[in-house]
């Protein structure tokens, strides 16, 4: 049987998806990761650079998700999804950080209750994304993942300023 120029372009198609898929997966995990390294060693200071890395991720993480939803352009959408990963790696690790320095005598049921909320996240996240992309496609899946990043914006003064006792 013959291979006409459809299925050998199929067949390439089929190859790339895995190739695509392990390049993004790749470059996530090892941004999230170096992220989450270099922000546990700046978060050694005073509360206003905790403060800027925390705005600066944020403002990161807002920038990235846009860019990765909106692009047609795979470089593009490479950079933002390091940034992507790199960004929320410094918000997860300050949040880290933050729970070690005023946890105190309850910093492991705090731990927990870190890990369940970022499950919780994700959920809420895949919620929110899938609304948006049925509302208004790539654009609305962007835009309803930036609210939460704004929302945090106006959550970070709070949860660096309070003092616990």
């Amino acid at each position: 049987m013959r291979t006409t120029p459809l299925r050998r372009r199929s067949r390439r198609a089929a190859i790339a998806l895995p190739v695509a898929l392990t390049l993004v997966w790749t470059l996530s995990g090892a941004s999230f990761f170096v992220g989450n390294y270099l922000a546990g060693r700046w978060a050694r200071g005073p509360v206003r650079r905790r403060c800027g890395l925390l705005w600066g991720g944020l403002a990161g993480a807002a920038v990235a998700v846009i860019a990765v939803f909106t692009t047609n352009n795979l470089p593009v959408a490479l950079v933002a999804t390091t940034g992507m990963g790199f960004s929320h790696a410094i918000v997860a690790a300050l949040v880290t950080t933050m729970i070690a320095d005023r946890g105190g005598d309850l910093t492991a049921p705090a731990y927990s209750i870190n890990a369940a909320g970022m499950s919780l996240g994700v959920f809420a996240g895949a919620v929110i994304a899938g609304v948006g992309l049925s509302v208004a496609g790539s654009l609305g899946m962007g835009i309803s993942l930036l609210l939460p990043s704004l929302l945090a914006f106006v959550l970070v003064p709070a949860a660096l300023f309070t003092t616990v006792e």
